[in-house]
């Protein structure tokens, strides 16, 4: 781990294969997880992955841990010397919640409380945290189980390199989808017609001929200049699989199973937890 609290490439794979294997349980039973999933760096080192939706913050993915005597730590903190803070409500006590130590598990997918099912029609509903829409999100066009592989790369890139791929704010610090939009033809190129004609609300973008309407200019990055400053083996793999996702057409994005044999992830499989 380094000092700025992000991960290594290497660190962030064996979670990562986790997680892309839950989301295939999951989509094989045409099951959705939406725009919920959202792991942070600060809730890797806490030990528990948080999921955040606009201004709602619930964990849904859960680490186990490596040495339970921290529990008997945190009860004799709490019984003898040093309680946690705490507000006291008419109907429950909310407690502050002290921090785990980081730990080698592997996260487990839950809270299905916002999930989704594929065999019910998915158009123009306010899901996933701004900055990491998908575009078809910001479009309100028809959406699937493609969203959650969009947020497997949104979440990847924020673990690495400390900040979002996109920044999607202008100078007020508002959300922008212009500059949201700009910064996706910027990284993936201009969104195919096909992909255009799926929402009205593009034609606020572009053009009947799709052409974009230049409400505000295409940023000068790639994911090559973002990704200065990323540490770890394989860099070029690690963007060759961001670049299987970042797509305007969800259906060209891989599945999560297809996504676990990508090469770059597969490259140092059964590593995660041996002593160097």
């Amino acid at each position: 781990m380094r000092p700025n609290n992000t991960f290594d490439l290497e660190l962030l794979k064996p979670p990562l294969r986790q997680i892309l294997a839950g989301l295939d349980y999951l989509h094989r039973l045409d099951i959705i997880h939406t725009g919920k999933l959202l792991l942070t760096r600060k809730s890797l080192l806490s030990g528990l992955l948080t999921v955040i939706k606009i201004d709602l913050q619930t964990r849904n993915l859960l680490l186990g841990i490596d040495d339970t005597s921290v529990f008997s730590v945190f009860e004799e903190a709490e019984t003898e010397y040093q309680p946690c803070p705490r507000k006291v409500l008419e109907d429950r006590t909310i407690y502050v919640s002290r921090r785990v130590p980081f730990s080698s598990r592997l996260p487990i997918i839950t809270d299905f409380g916002e999930v989704r099912l594929r065999d019910e029609a998915h158009i123009g509903e306010d899901i996933m945290p701004d900055v990491y829409r998908a575009p078809e999100i910001i479009l309100r066009s028809e959406w699937d189980i493609w969203v959650d592989i969009w947020s497997v790369a949104m979440v990847s890139w924020d673990i690495v390199k400390g900040h979002t791929i996109f920044k999607a704010r202008n100078d007020e610090k508002l959300l922008d989808d212009r500059l949201h939009l700009a910064e996706m033809i910027a990284i993936m190129g201009p969104p195919p017609k096909e992909f255009l004609e799926r929402s009205q609300t593009s034609l606020i973008y572009w053009d009947e001929n799709g052409q974009w309407r230049g409400l505000t200019p295409i940023p000068d990055i790639s994911l090559e200049t973002l990704a200065d400053g990323i540490e770890g083996e394989d860099v070029a793999g690690f963007l060759s699989f961001l670049r299987r996702i970042l797509r305007w057409l969800p259906e060209e994005r891989p599945t999560a199973g297809e996504l676990m044999f990508d090469p770059w992830l597969m490259e140092g499989l059964g590593k995660f937890g041996q002593s160097k």
